[in-house]
């Protein structure tokens, strides 16, 4: 409608001209119409290098550069769009059913509705293409940044998409790259620009590229343990039920029994964006542009840089709130943390193996620790037993495939993504026979959470960077949850290990009570967990050695020691796996009083690697008297012997009701306490 008035009023005042000129003393009509049309060109070229000039050509250059990617949208998206022939086959219906007053509306809601939906999409289009020149703009070339200032655009409105939904916009962007490289005024005018711009949209539809081959692994196809006189079940749901912990994902159901690697799906906004405007200081943009001192305490520095805070903003009020809270200590860390929002076992068709899919957002660790006036029951680490059943976070398990999704992410507690290792120490003994042990660590009573424990060594937060400061992401910018994990281990143990030996095994949600802490009264947390093990050859001894030249500044000062839990060896038991694993199990059952989920879930992952995953469990299942979250803290741990659960909430709190189902099913069928 503007641009129909706009030529209305464009040739009402052609008319109104010629009209004047005609009234002037010129030889004819036509000779008034030539000038006229020649002073038109001249004001026309007169306003375009004025323009030119006044903006230094960044009007004409961003006119110029941004055409590809609306030409190619139109193409793409808009074209191939099912909602548009979903509105073809409506109007036809229209035209051929019921009066034509009711014809008539019917028509006119349609069109409204399509209007509506083309406008979203355009705001989608231009919202997409605005954080792809400010990320190339201010100096961002990996791929795995822009995708997610990419993916922060496209999903701040219309909530997360899975990765197989890309297809659009991967031909979008490889056909703008392909306009950009060869549209003659881009070239002429802003030749660099458009060369850096085809790059990035190519690099970036090649990352879309990545995902559109997985295709997550149907429940069918999962293995089963087959357990004597029972019906075989799925692994994840014996490990829930023997750890308390909501198992996610378990990569020991396929065939090889792990992953090749861990893939995250990540957009750098917080879940509930939205809200999170109305109570932060930088409305809902990049959490990053809050965080630009890094791994400080935001509340009580004065150097803030408004360059990377906003025009007017304050630092973080999460971190702000932490700094002031008795339990906050000197050097507490602040900055940029991932939340997890969904999982998948996935498999590339291209190749053989399967893979997890992280569906991640982000949060800050201080929101973790501490809530904030305005946006209560974020936070889920040190909480009450009371606490923890306010706004639980909730997964819904596919009872189709083996993905699960977090329900209504930005109105629930967060869930911090973890990363954890298990450690196993491959060395010969006497005679030349191999042995193996895993690695665990007793933690430090000055920890927040699990004082004294025992668990898994090498592990914490997965760090994304800030500022200069490097965090956990590959040299393509994508979340590296397996560099995270390296990173551990060589702060904890000073071990130098490549992403690549880092196998990973399982997510889980870790549900966990904590025993008493001398920091604080909550100590339940309920965050999610992306478990690896690795092999490395050394024996215990040689570790301790190297355990000495770790950093302790960097993350030994979390840990009093290190503790060896040797795997019993089939040949001491005349060959006989059963028996060698059931001496194992005994082991693991005989530090159970000390040892947390995570530990737990480590070893019988060990287990199941060293004598088979149906051999390991139905050991477990037939040693264990109860599962570890019927038996108390030891009293060394926690000298009031709370006989309360271990868990922060029962699993029915974080799981969907078919889900509940099947577990409580297969609870009552091994005769085990219901977690539920």
């Amino acid at each position: 409608m503007k641009r129909i008035l706009l030529v209305l009023a464009g040739g009402l005042l052609v008319v109104a001209l010629a009209v004047l000129f005609g009234r002037l003393p010129f030889e004819s009509f036509s000779t008034a119409l030539q000038l006229l049309d020649s002073f038109f060109a001249v004001l026309l070229s007169v306003a375009a290098v004025s323009a030119f000039v006044l903006t230094s050509g960044a009007l004409l250059e961003r006119r110029l550069l941004r055409a590809p990617f609306k030409a190619a949208w139109r193409r793409h998206v808009d074209g191939k769009s099912k909602e548009r022939k979903a509105l073809v086959r409506a109007l036809a219906a229209s035209f051929h059913h019921g009066r034509p007053t009711r014809r008539l509306l019917r028509v006119v809601a349609l069109l409204a509705v399509w209007k509506r939906r083309v406008a979203a999409r355009r705001e989608e289009r231009e919202a997409q293409i605005h954080s792809l020149f400010e990320a190339v703009r201010n100096g961002q070339r990996a791929p795995g940044s822009v995708l997610g200032d990419v993916l922060y655009s496209a999903e701040r409105g219309a909530g997360r998409e899975w990765p197989w939904d890309a297809d659009l916009r991967r031909r979008w962007l490889l056909d703008a790259s392909v306009g950009l490289r060869n549209g003659l005024m881009a070239r002429l005018l802003a030749p660099e620009r458009a060369r850096v711009l085809s790059d990035a949209s190519a690099a970036l539809a090649e990352a879309f590229e990545d995902y559109l081959y997985y295709e997550v692994v149907p429940l069918e196809v999962l293995r089963r343990v087959p357990i004597a006189g029972k019906q075989p079940v799925l692994l994840s749901d014996v490990l829930t039920l023997l750890t308390g912990t909501l198992v996610l994902a378990d990569a020991s159901q396929s065939r090889t029994g792990a992953a090749r690697s861990t893939r995250a799906w990540h957009a750098p906004t917080m879940p509930d964006s939205r809200r999170f405007g109305q109570s932060h200081a930088l409305g809902p943009r990049r959490l990053g542009e809050s965080h630009a001192l890094g791994p400080r305490r935001l509340g009580e520095s004065p150097a803030l840089d408004p360059r990377r805070l906003g025009e007017g903003s304050d630092p973080c009020r999460w971190g702000q709130a932490l700094s002031n809270q008795p339990k906050s200590r000197a050097g507490d860390f602040d900055g940029r943390v991932v939340d997890l929002q969904g999982v998948a076992l996935v498999q590339d068709e291209r190749a053989e193996g399967i893979d997890f899919l992280l569906l991640t957002a982000e949060t800050c660790y201080a929101s973790t620790e501490t809530d904030v006036a305005g946006m209560p029951n974020r936070r889920c680490k040190g909480l009450t037993a009371d606490e923890a059943l306010v706004a639980t976070p909730s997964w819904t398990l596919s009872g189709d495939d083996a993905s699960a999704r977090r329900d209504a992410p930005g109105e629930r507690r967060s869930c911090l993504l973890t990363t954890f290792a298990s450690l196993t120490l491959c060395y010969e003994k006497e005679e030349g026979k191999p042995r193996q042990s895993v690695v665990l660590t007793r933690r430090s009573k000055g920890t927040r959470n699990g004082a004294g424990v025992l668990s898994i060594l090498g592990g914490g937060v997965v760090n994304l960077s800030v500022g200069g400061w490097r965090g956990d992401e590959d040299s393509d910018g994508y979340v590296d949850v397996a560099k995270a994990v390296c990173r551990e281990l060589r702060e904890e143990v000073g071990l130098e290990l490549s992403p690549d030996q880092a196998v990973p095994t399982s997510v889980y949600v870790s549900n966990e009570r904590g025993p008493g802490s001398v920091l604080g009264v909550g100590n339940g947390q309920l965050v999610a967990t992306t478990a690896f093990v690795v092999t490395y050859p050394m024996t215990f001894a040689e570790l301790q050695i190297l355990r000495g030249h770790a950093a302790t500044s960097a993350g030994r000062y979390e840990s009093t020691g290190i503790h060896e839990v040797p795997l019993r060896a089939a040949d001491d038991f005349g060959g006989q796996q059963v028996l060698a694993a059931e001496a194992f199990a005994l082991d693991v059952w005989k530090l159970v009083e000390e040892l947390d989920q995570r530990a737990v879930m480590a070893l019988i992952h060990a287990a199941c690697a060293a004598y088979s995953t149906d051999i390991a469990i139905c050991a477990f299942l037939s040693v264990w008297p109860k599962p570890w979250f019927a038996v108390p803290w030891s009293r060394e741990l926690e000298p009031t012997r709370n006989e309360s659960a271990r868990l922060a909430v029962p699993l029915s709190a974080l799981v969907d009701t078919g889900t509940m189902r099947r577990l409580t099913k297969t609870a009552a069928e091994f005769d085990l306490p219901s977690p539920l």
